[in-house]
């Protein structure tokens, strides 16, 4: 059964109406800023070249991470700078609950390298996030997800 949803012509010809709306949008918005950067470099004025190099290196740092560190690796640094946390803590911090938060460690567990695993416990009673240990081998009290070993072996091959 196909679960794809599909279009009449009518919905067809105002998506692709909505797709060309933005992409001539975006065609006189990159030729305003040319424009404009040439006006400021043609200037000569050191005040504007200064403020036009901030305002690119700001529009730099807004699209990519502040860092180019994950969200769940900053969770994780988070979480072993204090040892236990509360849930409380981590909402004010990552605006993120109990299920992101363990959707967190499973994609941490899951990117990072075997020997840089950090365990991290949850006690749903208190709220709290403890460390456990670090390493390939989970602590014995460790309770939660535990990375499968992901080899796939197809026709011979791994």
């Amino acid at each position: 059964m196909d679960t794809k949803k599909v279009l009449t012509e009518e919905q067809k010809q105002k998506k692709d109406a909505r797709k060309a709306l933005k992409k001539e949008k975006r065609a006189k918005y990159t030729a305003a800023m040319d424009a404009l950067n040439a006006a400021i470099a043609k200037s000569n004025s050191p005040d504007l070249i200064k403020m036009l190099a901030a305002v690119q290196a700001a529009k730099a740092t807004v699209r990519s991470t502040s860092s180019g560190e994950t969200n769940f690796s900053r969770f994780v640094k988070f979480v072993v700078g204090k040892k236990e946390v509360s849930e409380d803590e981590i909402f004010k911090m990552f605006k993120i609950g109990r299920k992101d938060a363990h959707g967190y460690l499973r994609k941490f567990l899951k990117n990072c390298e075997a020997k840089d695993r950090v365990w991290i416990n949850f006690t749903p009673s208190n709220g709290m996030y403890k460390v456990v240990g670090t390493g390939e081998i989970p602590p014995k009290e460790y309770v939660g997800f535990v990375p499968a070993n992901e080899t796939i072996n197809v026709g011979g091959l791994k």
